[in-house]
């Protein structure tokens, strides 16, 4: 059976303990990603540049001034090949997002690991107290290897994760443990 790498790690110590030193994590990844993302703006300028000369050129076989046959029209447009959007993995998944967002990021990075890091797991709770931000189900299913499936509600779209892969690392102070860990019946 394919498994994703899970890691979820939780920093636990008291107050000023030195637990936000698992943030230098964030900073030598943070270097990595913003290489990847100027390199996302790079292509997406050569992307957008070749989508407008696509557009030109279907605009100007569909306004048709030889009076093609529409089977000749489809023929002409065959010929034209349109641009795909350029595909960049994304490391960091952001801490602060919506469950939707949250299941859209893991499908467009589909395959590739990303990376979660709250300094604070109180972050955490938040977005699960929530009811657009409650992705705890899915955080659930990522550390169980389960596939992802979910129709969205505003335009019916059908997202799927067939192997998620997502690594969380959390800080918190001991007091918090019991708000995380409910006991066997949460899961965690």
């Amino acid at each position: 059976k394919l498994r994703s790498c899970t890691l979820y790690l939780f920093v636990v110590g008291n107050p000023s303990a030195g637990k936000s030193a698992i943030t230098a994590t964030k900073e030598v990844l943070m270097g990595l990603d913003k290489m990847l993302r100027e390199e996302k703006e790079k292509k997406m300028r050569d992307y957008a540049r070749r989508k407008k000369a696509y557009e030109i050129v279907v605009r100007e076989l569909e306004k048709n001034p030889r009076k093609l046959s529409m089977d000749d029209l489809a023929a002409e447009l065959a010929k034209v090949e349109e641009p795909k959007e350029p595909f960049t993995p994304q490391i960091m998944m952001p801490q602060r997002t919506t469950e939707a967002r949250f299941i859209q990021d893991m499908v467009k990075n589909q395959g590739h690991p990303q990376l979660m890091l709250l300094s604070e797991v109180q972050t955490l709770f938040n977005a699960n107290s929530r009811e657009h931000g409650n992705y705890l189900d899915e955080l659930l299913e990522i550390y169980d290897n389960t596939a992802i499936d979910k129709r969205l509600k505003t335009d019916n779209e059908e997202l799927y994760v067939e192997h998620p892969s997502l690594a969380v690392l959390l800080t918190g102070v001991p007091n918090q443990l019991p708000k995380l860990f409910k006991g066997f019946d949460s899961g965690l």
